[in-house]
């Protein structure tokens, strides 16, 4: 497999809203945040294969591919509401009858569309605060669907469009064999974070656990299954340079 090269474009729009309206959960609005983002193993969605030097650096279309985003964010003075929309391709190259490829020379590719939406609120329960440090905890209950398919919907139809576009770029045949699976989880847990400003320097660190539930529903069986989520995260920025903010995090799953 090449190297994968990943771009992932993000369009802001931020507003603040000084709103005197309480709302439950989320107390005196004070900002919104929409993004939209877009990921692709291949450069700029495949601008690599306008160039015969440059092409052989794309991606190939393997593991996690083409994907879309869409989130909203509301900040209060109580808490924030997140929504959430996501759709992205997994694949990998098959076999149907023994043959890696048809008639046409088509390589056969496994193909899977994942699409998500989701629900998180965090409320606030305590707060305290100094010039320098700030200390907030609050509750957390989340709501997500995911749905796997071959039958694609979203971003399968977008890349096969696009594909279409770049007539000697490999096209693929598409095979079916996997199942559909939808599952839904409800999480719900704790977490605070703490921030820090040093001379020049701001530091937020992020520490989260939830518990949950999640039902996962095939054609042929359904399952459930206890879920325990943690995440911790760090972020880095300096005062003169607020949009560059280094970070890291830590996610697991039981």
């Amino acid at each position: 497999m090449s190297r994968k090269l990943i771009l992932l474009c993000i369009i802001g729009m931020t507003s603040n809203l000084y709103s005197k309206e309480n709302y439950p959960f989320l107390g005196e609005i004070q900002s919104v945040k929409v993004r939209l983002s877009n990921g692709n193993d291949n450069f700029l969605n495949g601008v690599f294969q306008y160039s015969e030097d440059l092409s052989k650096y794309d991606g190939d279309d393997m593991g996690r591919t083409f994907g879309l985003g869409l989130r909203l964010d509301l900040a209060g003075t109580g808490g924030s509401l997140s929504l959430q929309a996501d759709s992205y391709v997994l694949s990998k190259l098959a076999q149907k009858d023994g043959a890696e490829k048809n008639i046409y020379g088509q390589s056969y590719l496994s193909f899977t569309e994942v699409n998500s939406v989701g629900a998180r609120i965090d409320s606030i329960f305590s707060r305290s605060s100094s010039p320098k440090k700030q200390l907030v905890n609050y509750l957390i209950s989340s709501l997500n669907f995911e749905e796997s398919t071959e039958n694609g919907k979203f971003s399968k139809k977008i890349q096969h469009w696009w594909h279409e576009q770049f007539k000697d770029v490999i096209q693929y045949d598409l095979i079916k064999n996997n199942e559909e699976v939808k599952t839904m989880s409800l999480m719900g847990g704790m977490g605070n974070e703490w921030v820090q400003c040093l001379e020049k320097w701001r530091f937020s660190l992020r520490n989260e656990i939830q518990l949950g539930v999640s039902r996962s529903i095939t054609s042929s069986d359904s399952s459930s299954r206890m879920e325990l989520g943690f995440l911790t995260s760090l972020d880095v920025s300096f005062f003169k340079l607020p949009w560059m903010s280094p970070s890291s995090s830590f996610r697991g799953l039981l």
